[in-house]
Order: structure tokens, then sequence, then C-alpha cells
């Protein structure tokens, strides 16, 4: 062999090589790569970073599956769930604001009962001053707040939910949401 031909037999096979390489790659990524978790009877799906799972009929978006939403005293949610009304607040001013009323928000819209109230713990515009000194038995309350551990507390009929950061905020609402939802106790 040549010179030119054995430069051109190595190019082809280099070209080869790439060409099976990306086809490999593309054929390869296209299978069905979706992680199944299931949790009693629910199937939760792992799509884009979050799970996916028909709950009471609908589609459900959580950031953390019920195994990993273990939170001091998430029990005392029992407390409220039953209650036909709730009022949510939360503090305005905290440093996780954002995260807060995206949980508020999210507990509005994904929970069909209880109806929700939502309120604010400091006065800022036209939003319910909504605090622990407004819960009753028949309207009890749940305050979202930044706190220095996570955790469920409570004090008579209002429930605090306290989160170090926004990802603590996530899991607490997945938490409640799987009490509302019915599944978790």
């Amino acid at each position: 062999m040549d010179g030119s031909r054995k430069q051109w037999f190595a190019g082809g096979f280099l070209i080869a090589i790439m060409v099976m390489s990306t086809l490999g790659y593309v054929l390869g990524s296209s299978a069905d790569t979706t992680l199944s978790v299931k949790y009693n009877e629910y199937t939760f799906k792992n799509t884009k970073n979050l799970w996916t799972a028909k709950v009471q009929g609908k589609e459900r978006m959580f950031a953390f599956l019920p195994q990993d939403v273990g939170i001091d005293n998430a029990s005392i949610l029992q407390l409220i769930s039953s209650t036909p009304v709730l009022a949510v607040s939360y503090d305005p001013n905290s440093t996780l604001v954002e995260s807060l009323a995206e949980a508020q928000y999210r507990l509005e819209q994904e929970i069909s009962s209880p109806t929700i109230i939502r309120g604010i713990t400091q006065p800022t515009g036209n939003i319910a001053v909504i605090t622990c000194k407004n819960a009753s038995t028949t309207i009890p309350v749940l305050i979202l707040q930044e706190g220095n551990t996570t955790r469920f507390s409570q004090d008579n009929n209002c429930i605090i939910a306290e989160a170090i950061s926004e990802a603590d905020v996530a899991r607490i609402t997945d938490r409640i949401l799987y009490t509302f939802l019915g599944v978790m106790s």
C-alpha cells in the first residue's frame, strides 16, 4: 500500500468510528431511562428532577418521594387534615419569602379539601394578617416559616412548619401534600 492509500484508509476508519459512536450515543440515549419507585399503591416516576404520581385521579408533581420527607412531628398534621377550612400564612419578611409564598400557592392549588384561606403573618398590602392568634377549632392555622431546624410544631389549633432552606420548604410542602392527599398518614 502506498502512503496516500494508507492515509485514506486511516481517515475513513476514524470517520467510521466517529459515526458509529454518534449513532450508538443517539440510539442508546433514546431508551426509556425513567426511574420508577413504588410507595404503597402509588408509582412515582422521575422526570426532569421531579417525581410525578397519579393521586386522586390527577397527575401530581413532587420534589421529594414520600420516604424522603421524614420531618420531626409530622404526625401532628393529622390534627388539621380533616378540617373543612384551613388558614395558611407565612412571614413576608423572611429570607425564604419566595419559597414560602410558592408553598402556600401550591397547597392552595393541589388540595381540594380543606378550603385554603391565604394570609401573611405581618401587615403588607391588602392580604389578610393571619397568625396563631387567629387559630380556632373551626379554622386552624398553618404557619410556614423560616427556622433553625426543619420541623413541625403545634400551638393549640396552630401548626407551625419551620424550614431552614428552600429545599426544606419544598420537603415540608411535599409532606403536607402527602398527608392531605392521603398518600401518607
